[in-house]
């Protein structure tokens, strides 16, 4: 989850480019012209994984003249897991030997299982 600051609701989509362009001339690089999904002629600024940032962010978006919206932004994944017996196997594979995330995906990600709760711990 992150932290979404954007200049919503321009009067018409010349104002949405010439709002970008004064936030990219602002330093915020990131910004483009949303153009799916959003009411309006809109401005995304960027997703921030830290609050801190986004409302830093935010603060410049108002010195070039802007209002800003600052909203919470989630991502839905299908997440699969793939087991691995260690000891059946003898090891795991390297990252790097496994196939690359197809079309932008996220990447594929090696963690340790957690470790079962031993039945000794238990009365």
């Amino acid at each position: 989850m992150g932290s979404w600051v954007r200049v919503p609701n321009l009067a018409t989509p010349e104002d949405a480019t010439n709002a970008l362009t004064s936030l990219q001339a602002a330093g915020l690089t990131d910004a483009y012209v949303v153009s799916e999904g959003e009411p309006g002629n809109a401005v995304s600024v960027g997703v921030f994984a830290d609050p801190a940032k986004a409302t830093e962010v935010a603060m410049t978006v108002i010195t070039t003249g802007f209002t800003p919206e600052i909203s919470d932004r989630m991502r839905t994944l299908e997440v699969f897991w793939l087991d691995i017996d260690r000891q059946a196997n003898g090891s795991l594979p390297a990252l790097d030997a496994l196939p690359g995330a197809p079309n932008g995906d996220l990447p594929l990600e090696m963690r340790a299982c957690p470790a079962e709760p031993s039945a000794a711990g238990q009365g």
